[in-house]
């Protein structure tokens, strides 16, 4: 178990609690245990968030990739590489995007429709309308380019 104390600052020329670090910071991690203060200091205000977490890439992505021929886990890598960009771009955790156990399953059946992307578990009709097109280009690109 980690944590980590952020404290994020009033930014008086936007007028936000600028939240891209803690967000950041947040893209890879599974939140345990928080505790929000809000405070101020020196006549300006402040957030401080205390986290308890654990780190999402663990030991069960060897485990889960352990079945994939070289082949399938340069595609998995190239998938993985793709949802963490997309995750720091929405400000989302990668999780949320695909789990590790989608990207494999999409790495093995390499699906050449929206349709075959559904029949993997958990991937759904919202999944395929957000990140769909995506995640096609992105096998296309591997079966058009076998580098």
């Amino acid at each position: 178990m980690a944590f980590r104390i952020v404290t994020v600052p009033f930014d008086n020329e936007r007028a936000v609690f600028p939240d891209n670090e803690l967000n950041n910071f947040l893209l890879d991690k599974k939140v345990n245990n928080y505790r929000v203060e809000f405070f101020i200091h020196a006549g300006r205000p402040y957030w401080s968030v205390f986290l308890e977490y654990e780190e999402i890439e663990d030991r069960s992505v060897e485990k889960l990739t352990q079945a994939l021929d070289e082949r399938q886990k340069l595609i998995f890598e190239r998938l993985k590489d793709w949802r963490k960009g997309k995750g720091k771009e929405l400000g989302m955790p990668v999780y949320i995007i695909f789990s590790n156990g989608q990207l494999v399953e999409l790495a093995k059946r390499l699906p050449q429709t929206y349709e075959a992307m559904k029949s993997i578990n958990g991937i759904g009709d919202k999944k395929v309308k957000s990140f769909g097109k995506e995640v096609m280009d992105i096998l296309r690109t591997f079966e058009g380019n076998n580098d």
